[in-house]
């Protein structure tokens, strides 16, 4: 994932379409449903993003995912910021997401 540190609701989606049962946000970018702190049987990920195969936001490939390092504490939100980026909004201050090459799994 390229994440660039910026200065500094709850969704939950229907368990039979998603490979978890909550997190606090969703977007579309890149083609891909992004997600951000999530929870699922294993556990809650308050810093995980994680994201689904390109134009299908039933499939979540097992790497497709990046815990966030640092300060900037929980995340809170997503906003799409263009086709293919997206602002990760945290308690203390916020990422931006850019799409690049690759798989799946190593598209962010």
């Amino acid at each position: 994932m390229k994440v660039v540190r910026l200065i500094a609701g709850r969704c939950r989606k229907n368990a039979a379409d998603f490979i978890h049962d909550n997190a606090n946000d969703l977007a579309v970018v890149a083609d891909r449903l992004v997600v951000v702190n999530t929870r699922d049987s294993g556990g809650t990920f308050p810093r995980r993003v994680q994201w689904s195969k390109v134009l299908d936001g039933r499939t979540w490939p097992a790497l497709a995912f990046n815990d966030l390092e640092g300060d900037a504490g929980n995340l809170i939100a997503i906003q799409t910021a263009s086709r293919t980026s997206a602002v990760i909004y945290c308690e203390n201050g916020a990422w931006l997401m850019t799409a690049g090459g690759g798989t799946d799994a190593s598209v962010f």
